[in-house]
């Protein structure tokens, strides 16, 4: 520690740039996982028994939350990534366009 620093003060997080490429690759990513554990099948039935394997004291919940967290996660790196819903990209809704063809 130097003379000027005060050992009160909290230090600055670090902070590190991403491609925006990156981004939206992991947002694909993130709503492609969505997409799966929102589909029907028993992925999310066994979210929702390894959060009781867990302990959680509400496991549907703790899933159900699990998987609308993902939601959101993908959405606010699609925003950062300059992705906006608007313009969806392929990998997210290719289920929904092969179903309502």
């Amino acid at each position: 520690m130097t003379e000027t620093e005060d050992p009160g003060e909290p230090a600055e997080p670090a902070t590190f740039a991403v491609p925006a490429d990156s981004l939206s690759h992991l947002a694909d990513l993130l709503g492609e996982l969505d997409a799966f554990l929102r589909s029907g099948h028993p992925a999310g039935d066994q979210l929702t028994e390894f959060m009781r394997r867990r302990g959680h004291p509400h496991p549907g919940l703790a899933a159900c939350n699990l998987i609308a967290d993902l939601s959101f996660t993908a959405f606010s790196y699609r925003r950062l990534a300059g992705n906006l819903p608007g313009q969806p990209t392929t990998a997210l809704f290719a289920d929904e366009r092969a179903s309502n063809s």
